[in-house]
């Protein structure tokens, strides 16, 4: 008798680089492996939706895909790729947003915002996706500027994190639930990418290096969100700061991105209503730890940052060969560089001499035979070919002493926002070559991919064979349930009446947050708050003079939620708020007044279990 055939899993694959596999071949993605993995616990076989694009098995992901677009990404892209549009039409149809599939025509390992994460779930909609059983997703880091990440405790930090870890991601979970609607979505995180653990001298060489290419931050994607500004180092090492403290600020914003963001994902699954919950929706976090960082004992991501022609630290991944062959006008590089150095050199005389002799635009003719043959080529983009056309009108004839000497005032600006346009347009080349490739920089390697998969693994897993009881028992003193399940639980801190849901939640405590609000002024400039709340490591909180509230994530290494009992705050008096509120995996533990604290020697304490 014939074998009865095996069902198949189908899954689809949807989002930015991580999840596409920046730098790696397909069969190393975490995608490919937690998939496989996951056929192979069900025994099924796997099926991928095919995604559009040179790699169909990638499913729907992308460098450099964010959830959504803003406004003056379209023309952008648009300006940067014109070869991938026919004619105004689809021009106007990708504007619009209702077609992004120009897009699809950039190899994946190329950064870019389109196809937005978005749009790609719209892909799916049909029979495919009404039959698909499981969907890996991320999003997001894409979404946050830089500017977001240079000063990580302020407002501006915050709300951009909430309003896309929670506002944008859960119009992308409805839009997934709309097109999928019997599948598990797996929800997959952002690691920090550097650590406490992160090897001070090689921050501090990566940072000075990126000092001298401001011109990166122009093209910077999800791999280098995790670092701040690049004019802000710039700046601060020209001006003799100490790099040793920019480094520890890297750090710091590295890690409080990350924590923000994880508690945020977890906050938007857990609000989901149940038609959008439906077959359900799970987080998995990479819970890389302080060695996988960057420049770490033993790192999880590609550390090598350098351009072929730097030396040392030269980028190297399994992708590389083939996204220089497929990186646009990768074949003009040399050509741009000496663009740029020679208009760097006319540029430098305007700030020092407003009045520069006629010679300075002695290498005219240099840049003169550079840019013409740029204008043959079809795939250069608009914004390029104008400033060039614009200085090959303006340069091409010969400009008198004598009318120079006449009008230099007028000549001067006229020839100073010419040489001004045609930089920045070269450099906005350079910077897209140069960040392409070295684009496998910060993110995992096979090591860490086979981590990722690991944790999507056991999220899938617990998520199918939680159990209550074991829980219950781990949460009693000699492991002997007592026959109030009620008292149990009050004894740990939950409250009984929030119903046994959360308890699901709270199986392994990797989110932490703190909220103070009501805080009295007091006169030390900043002042640090340690926070002790049961088998938790110690969390510690900076309060800045002036503060009025404070909202403050932390990521702990996996612990049990096991006698959550009471909570310790040393050097925050009673009188100095009025509110605290504890969130675990991003949903309320606790919420108290400080007049149930009790006050202490050095700070207050308060019993979780009242």
């Amino acid at each position: 008798m014939p074998a009865k055939p095996r069902r198949k899993l189908r899954v689809a694959i949807l989002g930015d680089s991580a999840m596409w596999g920046q730098g790696l071949r397909q069969e190393h993605t975490f995608a490919h492996k937690a998939a496989i993995r996951i056929a192979a616990m069900r025994g099924q076989t796997l099926e991928v939706l095919a995604g559009r694009g040179d790699e169909p098995l990638r499913g729907e992901a992308r460098s450099g895909a964010k959830i959504n677009a803003v406004l003056g990404d379209a023309d952008t892209f648009i300006d940067t790729f014109p070869q991938f549009f026919r004619d105004e039409s689809d021009r106007e149809r990708f504007k619009s947003g209702i077609d992004e599939t120009p897009a699809t025509r950039l190899f994946g390992e190329n950064p870019a915002t389109f196809p937005t994460i978005t749009e790609r779930t719209k892909h799916f909609i049909g029979p495919e996706g009404r039959s698909t059983h499981l969907v890996l997703i991320n999003g997001g880091i894409n979404d946050l500027g830089f500017e977001n990440f240079l000063d990580p405790e302020g407002p501006a930090f915050a709300g951009r994190i909430e309003e896309i870890f929670g506002i944008q991601l859960r119009g992308l979970l409805e839009r997934t639930r709309a097109t999928f609607p019997v599948a598990l979505i797996i929800v997959v995180g952002y690691y920090s990418a550097l650590s406490n653990m992160s090897d001070h001298e090689a921050l501090a060489d990566l940072l000075k290096y990126m000092s001298k290419k401001p011109h990166w931050q122009i093209e910077f994607n999800d791999f280098l969100q995790d670092l701040p500004g690049l004019s802000d180092f710039a700046n601060l090492i020209g001006a003799g700061k100490d790099v040793d403290a920019l480094v520890d600020q890297a750090v710091a914003r590295s890690l409080a991105a990350a924590a923000h963001a994880h508690f945020w994902t977890r906050k938007t699954i857990d609000s989901l209503p149940s038609n959008i919950a439906g077959s359900g929706v799970i987080y998995a976090h990479p819970a890389f730890e302080a060695e996988h960082a960057l420049f770490a004992r033993l790192s999880l991501v590609y550390e090598r940052y350098r351009l072929p022609t730097d030396g040392g630290q030269i980028v190297d991944d399994e992708m590389l060969p083939i996204r220089l062959s497929t990186i646009p006008r990768q074949r003009n590089l040399s050509v741009y560089v000496g663009i740029r150095r020679r208009l760097g050199s006319r540029l430098l005389a305007f700030p020092g001499n407003p009045f520069p002799s006629f010679d300075f635009l002695g290498d005219r003719r240099e840049l003169l035979s550079a840019l013409r043959p740029l204008l043959q080529q079809p795939d250069l983009p608009p914004s390029l070919r104008q400033a060039a056309e614009t200085f090959i009108t303006s340069f091409d004839h010969d400009i008198r002493e004598q009318d120079w000497l006449e009008d230099r005032n007028h000549l001067r600006d006229i020839v100073r926002a010419i040489l001004t346009d045609l930089r920045r347009a070269v450099e906005k080349e350079i910077a897209r070559i140069e960040v392409a490739t070295i684009a496998s920089f910060l993110h995992p390697t096979d090591a860490g991919t086979d981590r990722y998969a690991d944790r999507i693994v056991k999220a899938y897993s617990d998520s199918r064979s939680f159990s209550l009881g074991i829980l219950l028992d781990v949460m009693s003193e000699d492991g002997r349930r007592p026959f109030s399940v009620r008292k149990l639980l009050r004894s740990n801190g939950v409250n009984p009446s929030r119903g046994l849901r959360c308890l699901s939640k709270w199986a392994s405590i990797q989110s932490v947050a703190i909220e103070i609000s009501g805080i009295r002024a007091w006169t030390g400039l900043v002042t640090v708050y340690t926070f002790e709340l049961g088998q938790l490591p110690p969390l510690n909180v900076a309060l800045f003079a002036g503060t009025k509230h404070i909202f403050k994530a932390f990521d702990v290494i996996a612990t049990a939620f096991t006698h959550m009992r009471g909570m310790k705050i040393k050097g925050l008096k009673l009188d100095d708020f009025e509110e605290l509120t504890v969130y675990l995996n991003g949903i309320e533990f606790s919420r108290f007044v400080s007049s149930r604290g009790r006050k202490m020697a050095m700070g207050a304490e308060f019993d979780l279990t009242d």
